[in-house]
């Protein structure tokens, strides 16, 4: 197994992430992960501290690890294949990371058991492809802060739900990515 990605800042800069080989399994590129990064800390004023973040498709975890390593409260990855989650539990374990929760299972699965967890960041990486955001957009709003964060990694570009307001936006290869806030529109602005 030669699937590795490094933790690029934080605490746990440079750890090595090793994953195993999965369909579907497509760590984020270090590249875009820096830009996400860098957009997240300018519009938290660089305070990651006290944010709880939602990793719905975690993969090999890169993002949810990045965003630890930045001093995260709390994280809770999703993820379906038994065999990426018995790598994260394995990372969280030798760089005694305690701030991760892990559920093995659908994503959909996962929101529909969800009443209220009020999350900061919600990370959206699912596999190529992927075809069931519409049923995400039902339930996300149910778990999300006004002025949550809502990042989106596709091979194409995604339509959002009016809910969500992008405020960046990049491609790099075949990589289109975004991150949006979300506006409770039920939610009256003076």
């Amino acid at each position: 197994m030669n699937n590795s990605v490094h933790i690029i800042s934080g605490i746990y800069k440079n750890t090595k992430i090793k994953f195993p080989n999965a369909q579907g399994l497509r760590p984020t590129s270090n590249r875009v992960k820096e830009t996400l990064f860098n957009w997240i800390s300018n519009q938290w004023n660089h305070n990651f501290t006290n944010k709880h973040i939602l990793d719905l498709f975690a993969g090999s975890g890169s993002l949810g690890f990045e965003a630890a390593s930045r001093g995260v409260k709390f994280i809770q990855m999703v993820e379906k294949n038994k065999l990426a989650v018995n790598f994260i539990k394995t990372i969280c374990k030798n760089i005694n990371i305690n701030n991760i929760s892990i559920y093995q299972g659908d994503s959909i699965d996962f929101l529909c058991s969800k009443r209220k967890q009020n999350f900061d960041l919600v990370l959206l990486d699912p596999p190529f492809k992927y075809e069931h955001f519409e049923k995400i957009w039902h339930y996300l709003p149910n778990i999300l802060k006004d002025g949550c964060l809502v990042y989106i990694e596709s091979d194409s570009i995604v339509k959002t739900p009016s809910f969500l307001h992008a405020i960046r936006n990049g491609k790099a290869g075949l990589v289109n990515f975004s991150l949006s806030v979300y506006k409770d529109n039920n939610i009256n602005l003076l």
